[in-house]
């Protein structure tokens, strides 16, 4: 009776989604062959690369201006990928009527009401109470932090390679994630998680087993289907659970003992200046609550190291596949930067050439390679009208690949984004776009800057021949499959250098 009922039920909904989906207003929107009940679904689990999936449709219907991937009935969706620079700055610069789902609230919860899930005077009173830890001036504060995790970087690849005739091959990734993660932790909470040099630190395990719950899509996917797996008392929800309260318990034990030293006045210079001081003493006065707090300590540390630590292998990917270009970028830097122990802002603004370098390596190679926001009201874009409840899509590697923003979209040419280019403001949508744009953009972009100039000074960098061929699928940040592999060695065995 019951098995009768439930497939009565099931048959019934499936019904009721054709039905709501043959009356939708989005039967406008162009969309790729689907499957019967599965839809688009069985092009994502056959895709070894998402990102080129999802970039050939756009090629397909990019006269159009969008279209639409529905992936499984009964789930989010459809979403709407935009495909015209415009459409997206509509999107992004009016947050009042394009506004963030639930999405991340939904299966992030340890990001709370952080920075990057607030909405409305939420996100406008936060982003206004953090723009002075972001602003340039403070930048001085953490460069000195910057340098002191790049040269621990440097000096554990110089212990893997000294003894290699030609070098060593190694993931980047894993050994830049510590080295962002070290960072972060000390310039944002005056937290030291050592990961660079302790591989098992407690507190640092429990954060990357989080991030990488917060990019497990597959477990995001089961659990949009069967809601009821939240409440399930075993599986990758309670794990979340387990390793969300021993992160508290880290960042409870922080906030008391900076709360302690504020109180007996032993704070260092960098604490004085790192935001879990400014979100204390705004705490006091009654502005920012504990909670809070503890929301912006995980969405920071997540954001600030996982963003940078994609990012990074993406800029040697191209040092090592330009050679040419990477001896201009050294030359730059040994022109610039004497003494590599005390680097200011100063030296790192001369690094212009470094810094266009960087930015054409996260217009190919970008960190998040979409970026979505919901309708709250029917909008008209070209001749389709877009209902409300409408999930937006940019597909930021379409858009920066293509002719619209960027000649020769698909060639790596740092020299468009020198200052005596021609290329149009707001046209790179790596750091966002609008209100809601990266509030940290100037942070990543000067870590990354300094890394680069530490690796180059010390080691020639070259692809790995077995790993030339790799895969790229969207998750919240960009995944490749296999992790990029570098061919690392010292300068003084590099003759031509």
């Amino acid at each position: 009776m019951y098995i009768f009922l439930f497939g009565t039920f099931i048959i019934g909904y499936i019904i009721y989604k054709y039905i709501e989906a043959y009356l939708s207003p989005l039967n406008k929107v162009p969309e790729p062959k689907r499957y019967f009940l599965l839809r688009h679904f069985p092009y994502f689990s056959k895709a070894k690369d998402t990102i080129s999936l999802i970039t050939g449709w756009a090629n397909e219907f990019k006269e159009l201006g969008m279209y639409k991937i529905d992936v499984l009935i009964g789930t989010n969706g459809p979403f709407i990928i935009l495909l015209k620079s415009e459409y997206i700055k509509t999107v992004f610069s009016k947050p009042d009527i394009f506004v963030r789902s639930r999405y991340f609230k939904d299966f992030f919860p340890l990001m709370g009401n952080g920075l990057l899930t607030a909405k409305g005077d939420d996100h406008r009173n936060q982003r206004k109470f953090f723009a002075k830890s972001f602003s340039m001036s403070q930048m001085k504060y953490y460069i000195p932090v910057f340098n002191k995790h790049a040269i621990k970087l440097v000096e554990i690849w110089d212990s893997l390679v000294k003894d290699e005739k030609n070098g060593a091959v190694l993931t980047a990734k894993d050994y830049i994630c510590n080295m962002t993660l070290d960072a972060i932790g000390e310039i944002s909470f005056g937290y030291n998680f050592n990961s660079q040099e302790n591989k098992n630190n407690p507190a640092a395990e429990v954060l990357k087993a989080l991030c990488n719950g917060v990019l497990d899509t597959k477990s995001r996917f089961i659990l949009s289907i069967f809601p009821f797996m939240w409440y399930m008392p075993f599986g990758p929800v309670q794990s979340l659970k387990k390793y969300s309260r021993m992160f508290n318990d880290v960042i409870n034990k922080v906030i008391l003992t900076r709360t302690k030293k504020i109180a007996d006045g032993t704070l260092t210079e960098t604490e004085k200046n790192d935001l879990l001081n400014a979100m204390i003493l705004e705490r006091d006065r009654g502005n920012f609550p504990d909670q809070l707090i503890r929301d912006s300590a995980f969405t920071f540390l997540f954001a600030g190291h996982e963003t940078t630590a994609t990012s990074l292998p993406g800029v040697l990917l191209y040092l090592s596949k330009y050679p040419d270009l990477q001896r201009k970028v050294r030359d730059e830097i040994n022109e610039c930067i004497y003494d590599v122990n005390s680097i200011k802002l100063e030296d790192l603004e001369k690094l212009t050439y470094t810094d266009a370098f960087i930015k054409e390596s996260l217009r190919l190679f970008g960190p998040i390679p979409l970026n979505g926001r919901v309708s709250k009201v029917a909008y008209k874009f070209g001749d389709i009208t877009i209902p409300k409840g409408s999930d937006l899509t940019s597909p930021n590697v379409f858009i920066h690949e293509g002719e619209e923003d960027f000649e020769k979209g698909k060639e790596f040419i740092p020299d468009r984004f020198l200052a005596s280019s021609n290329l149009k403001h707001g046209t790179l949508f790596t750091f966002g776009y609008g209100p809601y744009s990266c509030i940290g953009k100037h942070f990543a972009l000067l870590e990354m800057k300094v890394t680069i100039l530490h690796i180059l000074k010390n080691f020639q960098i070259s692809m790995d021949p077995g790993h030339k061929k790799y895969d790229r699928n969207a998750r919240v940040t960009l995944s490749v499959a296999p992790n990029l592999r570098f061919r690392v060695s010292k300068l003084t065995q590099c003759s031509q250098f």
